[in-house]
This record gives structure tokens, C-alpha cells and sequence, in this order.
């Protein structure tokens, strides 16, 4: 594992605000922890508008971070992968040619809780 991934700690619950105070900060851990924190305890829709453009920052543990974001927010764009496939392009992309081991890692495990989703759909 790559030693830029965030370390483990237990989550804490953040406000939108304090997650895009941390995300504009430009600091490396506020960045990845607000996209940790921010993708557990607030709407899907905030980690999508943060964690897409994230997913190909330059820094390994903000990608990982987003990626993970953005599977903590699965429920929230997988039901509209019909009008937009870009989603699965990115992961296919990041799970296949990131140079960091865990964000290849983190976008295929992502990659197969979104075809889990897709197979078996809720309520089916």
C-alpha cells in the first residue's frame, strides 16, 4: 500500500462548510479526511461535486480518497449511469492505469460494488 493513503482513524461527522474549508485549503490530509468524513456523514450529492474532480488529482491519497468518496456515494450515481457512462470510464481508467497500487485498488473494489448494484438492483 502506498504510504500516502490516509491513515485509519475513526470518523468524525463534518458540516459542509468545514468539508469545503478543508478541500479548498490545498493541505493533502485536510483534503483526503474531508473527502473521508464528508462521504459518510453528508449527502451523496456533496461527495459527488467533490470527489469526481478529485479522483485525478496528482497526490495518490487524495485519489484514493475520492475514489473511496466516491463508492461511499454509490446509491447517489449509479441510478443515473443510464444517461452517463463517464463514471465507469474514470474507474475503469484509475483501476487499470493510476500509478498508485491502493487507488487501483480502491477503483476496482468501487468498479465491483457498482456492477453489484447493477446486477442487483434494491427491491429485485
Amino acid at each position: 500500500m502506498s504510504d500516502s493513503k490516509p491513515v485509519f482513524r475513526p470518523a468524525r461527522v463534518i458540516t459542509e462548510p468545514e468539508g469545503y474549508e478543508s478541500i479548498e485549503s490545498g493541505e493533502l490530509d485536510r483534503i483526503r479526511y474531508a473527502l473521508i468524513d464528508g462521504s459518510r456523514c453528508l449527502d451523496d450529492s456533496w461527495a459527488m461535486r467533490h470527489a469526481w474532480p478529485l479522483a485525478t488529482h496528482p497526490d495518490a491519497g487524495v485519489r484514493w480518497a475520492a475514489v473511496f468518496a466516491i463508492d461511499q456515494a454509490r446509491s447517489g450515481w449509479v441510478p443515473l449511469l443510464c444517461d452517463d457512462f463517464e463514471p465507469v470510464h474514470l474507474l475503469c481508467r484509475l483501476s487499470s492505469a493510476d500509478p498508485d497500487l491502493s487507488v487501483r485498488r480502491m477503483a476496482a473494489t468501487t468498479l465491483g460494488d457498482v456492477m453489484s448494484m447493477l446486477v442487483f438492483p434494491r427491491g429485485e
